[in-house]
C-alpha cells in the first residue's frame, strides 16, 4: 500500500508541475555545488523507477524469506522506509523549484 501511495504521489506531482519545471533541476546532491548537480527534468523519473525497483526487490526477498517471519518483517520495514525516504526527497526537489 505504501508503494502505491508513494508512486502515485511522485508521478502525480511530476504530472502537475511538469510545465513549470525549469530546464535544469537539482538532482545529483552528492556532486559539488553548482552546475554539476543539475539534470534535465526527465531524470526526475529515476526516483519513481527506484520506487518500483525497491518494491520488486522487497517482494522477491519477502518470498525468499517466507519461512523466517522476523526477517520478512525487517525486509518489509526496510523497503517501506526506503520508499518513504525516496518520496520525501522527491517532494523536496519538486517544491524547491516552485
Amino acid at each position: 500500500m505504501i508503494f502505491v501511495t508513494c508512486l502515485v504521489l511522485t508521478l502525480g506531482l511530476l504530472g502537475i508541475f511538469w510545465g513549470s519545471l525549469p530546464p535544469s533541476v537539482p538532482l545529483w546532491y552528492e556532486r559539488p555545488w553548482g552546475q554539476e548537480q543539475l539534470a534535465k527534468p526527465i531524470f526526475l523519473l529515476i526516483i519513481p523507477a527506484l520506487l518500483s525497483l525497491t518494491f520488486v526487490v522487497t517482494l522477491f526477498f519477502g518470498k525468499l524469506l517466507k519461512n523466517h517471519p522476523a526477517l520478512q518483517k525487517i525486509n518489509n520495514i526496510m523497503g517501506s522506509t526506503l520508499q518513504i525516504i525516496l518520496t520525501v526527497a522527491y517532494i523536496r526537489i519538486i517544491l524547491l523549484m516552485l
